[in-house]
This record gives structure tokens, C-alpha cells and sequence, in this order.
């Protein structure tokens, strides 16, 4: 097991600070929600993307807005179908 204890971080020519994130490979939607919660990189990530300008919720919003545009057929089918059974209510 690899254990991060702080990732590589760096700054662009530009001026502009960037972060080197191991991303572990997942076979199964069940290994990336593992791996994602185990080694924190998706948190790493969206930390990162916040900057000190916003926070992790607003982070994440851009990234689903992102994927949402670059693989629309794919997130709809896949995550629609998993938010509707998880928000389902029996109230």
C-alpha cells in the first residue's frame, strides 16, 4: 500500500500553484469508492481546486458541471439513475 503524506506540490510559469495527486486505477465503481475514501485523493483534489477562494462543495460543483458537459451520456445514465435510489424518501 502506498500511503501519501503530502502530495507534490509545484508552481506553473505563470505563477499559479498546481498539485501532483496519485490517482489509484479502480476496475468497479465499488474499488473507486474505496480508493477514493482510503487514500482521500477526490478530497486532495477538490481542496486543491478550492484554493482559498471557495470551498470543497463549490469545487465539486464545478467538476460535476465539468464532467456533466465532457460526458453527458455517461454521467445521465450512470449517476442519474444512482442519485434517484439513494434521495428516494418513504416519507
Amino acid at each position: 500500500m502506498v500511503k501519501v503524506i503530502n502530495p507534490l506540490t509545484f508552481v506553473y510559469g505563470n505563477g499559479k500553484g498546481g498539485h501532483a495527486i496519485i490517482v489509484p486505477q479502480a476496475k468497479s465503481q465499488i474499488s473507486f469508492m474505496e480508493y477514493a475514501r482510503k487514500f482521500k485523493w477526490v478530497e486532495s483534489m477538490l481542496e486543491h481546486v478550492a484554493g482559498q477562494d471557495c470551498d470543497t462543495e463549490d469545487a465539486s460543483g464545478c467538476l460535476c458541471f465539468y464532467l456533466r458537459k465532457r460526458h453527458d451520456a455517461s454521467f445521465s445514465l450512470r449517476l442519474g439513475v444512482t442519485w434517484l435510489s439513494v434521495g428516494k424518501t418513504n416519507d
